[in-house]
This record gives C-alpha cells, sequence and structure tokens, in this order.
C-alpha cells in the first residue's frame, strides 16, 4: 500500500483503512450510469468510481470528537490529490476506526 502521509496535513490523527473496506461505508441507494442504466452503487461501483482518480490510493478515517468521522482517500502527493466520499454508513465507519485503531495501537514500533 502507497501511503501519502508526508502529504497529507492530518497524518498525526488519521487511521487507515484497506479501501475496499471504506467502500462499504459510501455504499447505498442507486445511479444512473451516463448511458442511462440506473445500477445499485455497490461496493464494486464505489471502488470504481474512486479508481477513476488513480491507481494508488489510500483510504482513511480522520476522527472527530462528535462521532461523524471523515473518510478520505488519497491518490497522490498535491494539496488537492483526495476525495472526500460521502459516508452512508457510520456506524460502519465507527466499527473500522476501532479496529484499524486497535490494530495500530497493538502494532510494535520500528
Amino acid at each position: 500500500m502507497t501511503h501519502w502521509s508526508e502529504h497529507n496535513r492530518f497524518a498525526d490523527e488519521i487511521v487507515y483503512v484497506p479501501v475496499w473496506e471504506l467502500a462499504a461505508c459510501c455504499e447505498g441507494g442507486t445511479v444512473r450510469l451516463p448511458y442511462g442504466e440506473v445500477v445499485p452503487y455497490d461496493v464494486p461501483l464505489v471502488l470504481e468510481e474512486w479508481h477513476g482518480s488513480g491507481d494508488k490510493l489510500d483510504g482513511y478515517i480522520l476522527p472527530r470528537p462528535d462521532g461523524q468521522h471523515s473518510i478520505g482517500i488519497r491518490y497522490g502527493t498535491g494539496d488537492s490529490e483526495y476525495l472526500s466520499p460521502r459516508v452512508q454508513d457510520y456506524r460502519l465507519v465507527n466499527e473500522l476506526l476501532t479496529k484499524y485503531s486497535s490494530e495500530a495501537a497493538a502494532a510494535p514500533s520500528p
């Protein structure tokens, strides 16, 4: 996994999460494709959309005190090279935050 930490102003606060798991927080509803078909906005479609920005993606959660945590998808080093997807399932975001915060805390320091 590529980490764009040195290019993220919140690098000391974010918790990395695999993008395919983070995509599940954004699925829901339907979207109309350019040729008119209406399809479910599911994990494969979310990932396809994100990968349209780049092939090396970092997914992360930026914790917020109010519990409405922000999620981000970083695809480059520029200040504006990130996506701020709309969260559909904050319960899942909280579960992922707990899971990956615990894993990071348990990992041995280099």
